[in-house]
């Protein structure tokens, strides 16, 4: 399937991910063409050692570690968007404020 190419030559997939590096490297950088910038590992997530952790210690961590990310506390029931953010990251918890489910950007 050939993706339509807009006036700059940018596929829709490509202008998107154009659009989400720019919430991590800020709007005054040209990212048309190559980009060399790669988040370490950590920063990426995701962050499986917070499963079990109570909402406000998962909460600390982020505000510690990446206090650049949004991080929303959300009951793993609720209903939430489905559009992808990568400077946000979600923490879901049951009940109790137990996280239930691993944290990742998006």
């Amino acid at each position: 399937m050939n993706e339509r190419k807009s006036e700059d030559g940018l596929t829709a997939k490509r202008r998107l991910t154009i659009r989400s590096l720019r919430c991590l490297l800020g709007p005054q950088d040209d990212l048309v063409g190559t980009v060399e910038y790669v988040p370490d590992a950590e920063s990426r997530g995701p962050w499986p050692d917070l499963v079990g952790k109570s909402a406000d210690e998962a909460k600390e961590f982020f505000e510690k570690s990446f206090p650049d990310l949004k991080v929303v506390v959300m009951n793993e029931n609720s209903m939430m968007t489905m559009d992808y953010r990568i400077e946000r990251v979600r923490i879901m918890v049951n009940d109790e404020g137990v996280v239930t489910k691993v944290p990742h950007r998006g």
